[in-house]
């Protein structure tokens, strides 16, 4: 199985040049709109048939490289306006990126050599992320914490937030891959049940100070499996697992989640 200790990647913007490493799910760039990225590197140790292929502003499409080698303009003059990135003989995996352009918006996640970006306008890309999942279910979240702002993502099963430290969550996001949809509802302080939401939507509220105080989770469409989550509360600790819609906090009690675990399962 590829984790996020297999893949890393970096940017180089016009303005900064090269980023730091950062792993699979986290943001290269600068969101700068100033600082667009001219080229990346994508290094793994878990995959070895990466083919990664950009668009300059300029230019078109560049000659597809693999990973560990640059994409982009090595001279730091031209910026990337949209990417493309696929796996060759590997089964089981499949590839998701999206780009962030320089008037804000990111793009929809993109998979297995579809375009992410802006190949024939005007616009160019500021940061982006990626990451390898299995064709199984898959999922990776992040959340809003009080003081702390949008964490990076985690993995499966891996504990998001901070516990015993009484900073809320305020809102989650979570990207899935696999059939159907994930399907998400928070109850927030002051406004209770929020209206339903799917993956890759942000569910709750963010920089307006509410706290979360309990959350459902399910999967539509999907035979087979099941989501499974359980939250810590501030003053009781982790409560027990919930599944498939269940309400996992308390109501009416005013209660924060510092924190949440996610899985998928059997």
């Amino acid at each position: 199985m590829v984790t996020t200790q297999d893949i890393r990647y970096r940017s180089c913007g016009i303005v900064s040049g090269w980023s730091e490493w950062v792993r699979m799910g986290e943001t290269s760039g600068t969101l700068d709109a100033q600082n667009g990225v001219t080229c990346f590197q994508i290094a793994s140790t878990g995959i070895d048939n990466l083919i990664i292929q950009c668009s300059l502003e300029g230019s078109g499409w560049m000659s597809p490289i693999v990973n560990e080698e640059t994409c982009g303009d090595t001279d730091n003059k031209k910026r990337i306006n949209a990417i493309r990135i696929r796996l060759v003989n590997v089964p089981g995996y499949h590839v998701f990126y999206r780009v962030c352009m320089n008037d804000g918006s990111w793009s929809d996640w993109k998979r297995d050599f579809d375009i992410a970006g802006d190949p024939d306008g005007s616009l160019c890309v500021i940061a982006f992320e990626f990451q390898v999942v299995m064709d199984e279910p898959h999922l990776l979240y992040r959340g809003y914490v009080q003081n702390v702002g949008w964490t990076n993502f985690v993995g499966d099963n891996q504990v998001l937030g901070i516990e015993g430290k009484g900073q809320r969550l305020e809102a989650l996001y979570i990207h899935y891959s696999g059939p159907g949809k994930l399907i998400m509802q928070a109850n927030v302080e002051n406004k209770g049940w929020l209206d339903e939401v799917s993956n890759d939507v942000v569910c709750g509220t963010e920089r307006q100070g509410l706290r979360m105080e309990s959350i459902r989770i399910r999967l539509l469409n999907v035979e087979n499996y099941h989501v499974f989550y359980c939250v810590c509360i501030k003053g009781l600790g982790w409560q027990s697992w919930m599944k498939d819609g269940e309400d996992a906090g308390t109501e009416g009690s005013g209660q924060m989640i510092e924190a949440i675990r996610i899985r998928i399962a059997m």
